[in-house]
């Protein structure tokens, strides 16, 4: 059974501690999000990263803000109304039934979810269908070792392991970043 972050610890998400370690207009950037993209932010949470990559994109981007919890959502939305941001889609999900339209996305960024996913080899099919030819998925996760936060070292996923169900999915052109201490980040792309 894969670890779960539970929506009642969704504090924890946006934290100045965390914004501190992981900036999230910065790291988009890093991992290649780009003005007018149609994004997708699949596990989105509370939206740490869905705002700043709306603020990204622009008025001709648009990203779907997907997540399985309706609580983290409504979260999403409120913060949404009060900023007054247009160019987000809240959608509720399931793991291997994202919803999201095929070919459509060009930027699908999935953070500290993949060691959450029960079914990884159908979630990933789902991000692949959703990419147009030349999407990039951008992925985050936890390193395989201890840390102060995060999963217990034993549910999470290494690079390679990673990397190896991306290329199964379809996934090519492979590059691995460092987050920060705690985090690493791999890029991969849908062929053209």
């Amino acid at each position: 059974m894969a670890y779960k972050f539970h929506p009642h610890q969704k504090h924890k998400l946006d934290s100045e501690e965390r914004r501190r370690s992981l900036p999230p207009l910065e790291t988009l950037r890093r991992l290649g999000l780009r003005e007018g993209e149609v994004a997708a932010d699949v596990g989105c949470g509370v939206g740490y990263f869905t705002i700043p990559a709306a603020q990204i994109v622009g008025d001709k981007g648009w990203v779907y803000a997907l997540d399985t919890s309706e609580e983290m959502l409504e979260e999403l939305r409120g913060r949404l109304r009060q900023l007054g941001v247009r160019n987000v889609e809240p959608r509720r999900s399931e793991e291997t039934n994202l919803g999201l339209p095929a070919g459509q996305v060009g930027f699908a960024f999935v953070s500290n979810v993949l060691h959450e996913v029960e079914g990884l080899p159908a979630f990933l099919a789902e991000v692949f269908q959703a990419l147009g030819p030349g999407g990039r998925i951008a992925v985050i996760e936890w390193k395989k070792m201890p840390t102060a936060g995060g999963p217990p070292p034993e549910h999470r996923l290494g690079p390679e392991e990673i990397q190896g169900q991306l290329e199964r999915a379809g996934f090519g052109g492979f590059a691995r970043l460092e987050i920060n201490s705690d985090l690493y980040g791999l890029t991969a792309r849908k062929p053209a």
